[in-house]
């Protein structure tokens, strides 16, 4: 995986768990119902197309959303 595919896994992981923690369940994306690999997969084929500097603007906002900014 490129630094580009890591990123945008780590920014679809973060969003969801922001969304979790607004919502304080379990409840998020179906996603969070496959295993790991597969989920991980889905999330390859989600943003492969993707540029990185988009990937890149998610992951800030998701950041930023976190620290309330």
């Amino acid at each position: 995986m490129s630094v580009k595919d890591i990123l945008a896994h780590i920014a679809w992981f973060e969003r969801e768990m922001i969304g979790l923690l607004h919502q304080r369940t379990l409840a998020g994306s179906d996603l969070w119902n496959l295993p790991s690999d597969e989920r991980n997969a889905v999330i390859f084929q989600l943003n492969r197309r993707r540029s990185l500097q988009d990937i890149r603007q998610e992951a800030e906002a998701v950041f930023n959303n976190y620290l309330g900014n």
